[in-house]
């Protein structure tokens, strides 16, 4: 947390992140003077999910994909 506290931020971005279990330091922010604002935690949370997602399309369409296909020649 010792980084965090350096970090420029709004508070509702601060707590947003933190009950986000996201380190600021790792959000780019596009505020004044490189500010984390609300959008960027936002942002950084949607591509979070979109990352979940993908990876369990890739693990549905692996597993899911191999078993219809097993079907499909029997």
């Amino acid at each position: 947390l010792e980084g965090e506290g350096k970090a420029r931020a709004t508070p509702l971005a601060r707590r947003l992140a933190r009950e986000a279990g996201i380190a600021l330091s790792t959000v780019s922010g596009t505020g004044p003077y490189g500010r984390v604002v609300k959008a960027d935690i936002d942002a950084a949370l949607s591509s979070l999910l979109e990352g979940e997602v993908s990876a369990k399309r890739t693990e549905g369409v692996a597993s899911g994909g191999a078993a219809q296909f097993s079907t499909a020649l029997a």
